[in-house]
């Protein structure tokens, strides 16, 4: 379930923690919310929001985002089917080098690319 205002947008998992701070109806403003797009294989886009911090999983739960297959392994890294494709530069500034295991389990994933 996602609530949403123009001014706030609140996933069902954060609701009490807005009821808290109605006190000080601003401070969520301050929040740091991003725009992010996911695309399917078949070039279908997504566009939701999530917070600065959230994983990518949650973020597709807490905006009820059907991606078939995303998350199988609820986010215990068991799988390959939430796995990011990156522009080359965005890419380039990553500075920790994927692990073995890391590299093993996107020999599974479909439509693997080098970033």
């Amino acid at each position: 379930m996602f609530l949403s205002s123009h001014l706030c947008p609140l996933s069902y998992s954060s609701l009490s923690l807005f009821l808290d701070s109605l006190s000080s109806p601003l401070s969520c403003l301050a929040l740091p919310w991003l725009e992010i797009t996911y695309e399917t294989t078949d070039g279908k886009k997504f566009t939701v929001q999530g917070k600065e911090g959230d994983n990518l999983l949650d973020i597709v739960i807490n905006n009820d985002v059907d991606l078939d297959g995303f998350g199988a392994c609820e986010g215990t890294l068991a799988c390959s089917t939430c796995h990011l494709i990156f522009k080359k530069e965005d890419f380039d500034r990553i500075e920790e080098p994927s692990t073995d295991e890391e590299l093993d389990m996107l020999d599974l994933a479909y439509g693997l690319t080098d970033t």
